[in-house]
């Protein structure tokens, strides 16, 4: 910003002064987030200042997103005296030294005083009104704003949420394992689980008991079982998710935190959108047991029950952890199985009862009892987060496939093959490698597999086509993926009839044909196009595990097996914008 001229500042050196009033402003940071045209997003300065006797404002953001120098100040001062109170103030109050010589300087007014105090109770309030402004429901409030936390209290928690963190205990632990915090005994932090295992939510969600857990994990709506008790939970993401008061804080107080979107935030959520922040003993329970998670092992875990010795802003604290699932022996179960792979097999039927952690342990046992077992590698490479770990594990089942049925039921049974009840591990194997390496970009090593599996198993109990004709569609094998849609027919689901309407427009372009498939999609579901056609910011929907026809549901998972190959046919894109149109405009997808 240009420096005012001389003569604006005698303009309103020329005012009448007001001897009741004091003007409170500076420099601060605004409670908002101004989004670029490259969708990164910065919070603006901004320079503001408040009449305290005629209750005037006036406010401007700054363009750059470094601090700006006082020519920003002293240009809203001036405003606010020339355009608004048509008055100048007998003193002026800032929080910063520095700013109040530079206006001192610049105004060269002897009748104006210049002092600097620790707050602006004026200027505070202020930017919390404009945040509320720009907001459907009150703000949420700042760490700081909950009886007792100080800053020091906030920098143990944000150590111990970075240890936590960098630990990544999600590695270990999911939000299907119910842990009981045995010690300290504290209200509210009796039960939890690990979120992050799903790679969205990260943090730990607390449970009043476990019948509530018990309700969310049958698919019960978390917000309807946990409205009357409230719950808390600790969670991390960017710095803008957080409130401004806890921005302010990270950023002025240097908090620890171990990377961009690991800032953490712990809320109490209760009845009636009600939000509240813990307390200082509040927080120290949880600062020592998110400390006690960066100090667990894997084996600890396995255990059961581990207990650790942690510091807290409070003083040392022992932390005592169970999980109520993993303290019965796996070789307490009885069993009536007669072969190692029988008894292996007998495991694994186990684990789809069992939750979370327990589901690996009885897998790890099943392979102890028989590496033949290929369910249990399944187990373990649904659980794995690495890709290129689960591929291994993975091939590894199915090798184990092969070796339990041996070469002749895979000569004599080829066609007929899921009817045979022992083939099914090897099928899931072969079918989760398939998967694994599509995820790896090795598309035709997985189209090799699934063409296998159709021909081992032709009535295609898995669903294979699906994944299949999506894989031809992406590397462009147009003539076989339609040869695979009229081998399967004009089957009813959408998933089906938007993978012939998009093979189609490939070989044909907008020919009448195409238009007929696609309306005939249409029909099947109209909720797809709005799902491929998501905005670029959206993040997609996870597939859900059921579903009715023409459902948004259906569409989401239409989305998830058939939006990678739409998008890359671009002219397909537009086309079935123009014959579709949706609400949302549609910009390329990042996927």
């Amino acid at each position: 910003m240009a420096p005012l001229s001389s003569l604006v500042i005698a303009r309103f050196k020329r005012l009448p002064r007001r001897s009741d009033e004091v003007w409170q402003g500076g420099v601060v940071r605004a409670r908002t987030w101004v989004q670029e045209p490259d969708g990164s997003v910065r919070r603006p300065w901004a320079a503001v200042w408040i009449s305290t006797a005629m209750h005037l404002m006036n406010v401007r953001l700054a363009e750059a997103d470094a601090a700006p120098d006082a020519s920003l100040a002293l240009q809203v001062l001036v405003d606010l005296g020339l355009k608004f109170a048509h008055c100048r103030p007998t003193r002026l109050e800032v929080a910063d030294d520095a700013l109040g010589a530079q206006l001192v300087a610049a105004l060269d007014d002897p009748e104006i005083s210049v002092s600097v105090r620790a707050d602006l109770p004026d200027v505070d309030r202020i930017v919390r009104d404009m945040e509320a402004a720009d907001r459907d429901a009150p703000p949420p409030p700042d760490a700081l704003d909950a009886p007792g936390v100080t800053v020091e209290r906030m920098r143990a928690f944000a150590a111990a949420a970075r240890d936590f963190y960098v630990a990544a205990p999600w590695q270990h632990l999911s939000d299907a394992d119910l842990i009981h915090v045995e010690a300290p005994v504290a209200s509210g932090f009796k039960y939890l689980s690990v979120l992050g295992a799903a790679g969205q939510t990260f943090g730990l969600g607390f449970f009043t008991n476990p019948q509530q857990f018990d309700a969310v994990q049958e698919g019960a709506d978390p917000d309807t079982v946990l409205r009357d008790h409230g719950k808390w939970a600790v969670l991390y993401g960017p710095v803008e998710d957080m409130p401004f008061g806890d921005g302010d804080l990270w950023e002025q107080h240097h908090l620890p935190v171990a990377g961009g979107s690991a800032y953490p935030v712990a809320f109490w959520f209760g009845p009636d959108h009600e939000l509240r922040r813990p307390r200082a003993k509040e927080l120290a329970d949880l600062e020592a047991i998110l400390r006690v998670f960066s100090r667990s092992t894997e084996a600890e875990i396995d255990s059961g029950r581990w207990s650790h010795d942690v510091p807290s802003h409070d003083g040392p604290r022992t932390v005592k952890l169970a999980i109520p699932a993993l303290l019965v022996p796996i070789d307490d179960l009885p069993s009536t199985a007669a072969t190692p792979l029988d008894q292996a097999e007998e495991l694994i039927y186990r684990t789809f009862d069992a939750r979370g952690r327990r589901r690996l342990q009885l897998a790890r046992r099943a392979l102890e009892l028989s590496a033949d077992c290929a369910d249990a590698y399944v187990v373990l490479a649904q659980a794995n987060h690495s890709l290129q770990d689960a591929c291994a594990l993975y091939e590894m089942g199915v090798a184990a496939g092969e070796r339990a049925l041996g070469p002749d039921v895979f000569a004599r049974e080829a066609g007929h093959f899921w009817g045979v009840f022992g083939t099914r591990p090897y099928m899931r194997a072969r079918f989760g490698l398939a998967r694994c390496l599509e995820e790896l970009d090795r598309r035709e090593e997985a189209i090799g597999h699934y063409r296998e599996l159709l021909r081992l198993d032709p009535g295609d109990n898995q669903g294979v086509r699906y994944s299949l004709l999506a894989s031809l569609l992406l590397v462009g094998r147009d003539d076989e993926a339609a040869v695979l849609l009229e081998q399967f027919g004009d089957e009813p689901t959408a998933l089906w009839r938007y993978g012939r309407a998009l093979s189609v427009f490939r070989r044909e372009g907008n020919s009448r044909v195409a238009r007929e498939c696609l309306r005939v999609a249409l029909r099947a579901n109209r909720h797809v196009p709005q799902q491929l056609l998501a905005d670029d910011d959206e993040p997609p929907d996870p597939p859900p595990a059921s579903y009715t026809p023409g459902s948004r549901e259906e569409a989401v998972i239409c989305d998830s097996e058939l939006g990678e190959a739409w998008w890359a046919t671009p002219e397909a894109i537009s086309w079935l914008r123009a014959q579709a149109p949706t609400r949302k405009s549609a910009q390329r997808r990042k996927r």
